[in-house]
Formats: C-alpha cells, structure tokens, sequence
C-alpha cells in the first residue's frame, strides 16, 4: 500500500544513489503540493510579528488573549 506523498516501494528498490533519492522526493513534494513551488517568492515576515502571532493563537487555545498573560 501506498500513501500520499511516499515513494512506492518498487521505486525504492529501484534507486541507488542519493540523488536518485533526492530527485524522487522533490518530486513528490511538488506533485502532492506539499510546498508551494515558488515559495522563494512568498514575502517575508519579521520573526517579532511571526513570534507575536504564535503567542496569541497558543493563548486562545487556553482562553486567554496572549499565552504571555499565564
């Protein structure tokens, strides 16, 4: 049986070099979507907003405003 986003094992059997493994997987990587394509292009976020945005999603999740408040 194979899942979504693994090599089969057939094809596994079948690579020899790192390479083989490596272009193997980038291509499922892209096929499934797993990462956007152009992500390079994607525009960047400072890590203090990134870091902001994360405590208040963690603190709702335990019914505050901000994990920083407990």
């Amino acid at each position: 049986m194979q899942y979504a986003g693994t090599i089969s094992e057939e094809k596994w059997d079948s690579m020899h070099t790192i390479d083989e493994l490596d272009a193997s997987l980038k291509s499922i990587i892209y096929k499934e979507k797993l990462i956007d394509s152009d992500w390079k292009e994607q525009p960047m976020r400072p890590w203090s907003e990134v870091y902001d945005e994360m405590c208040c999603e963690v603190g709702h999740a335990y019914g505050l405003n901000d994990i920083r408040e407990a």
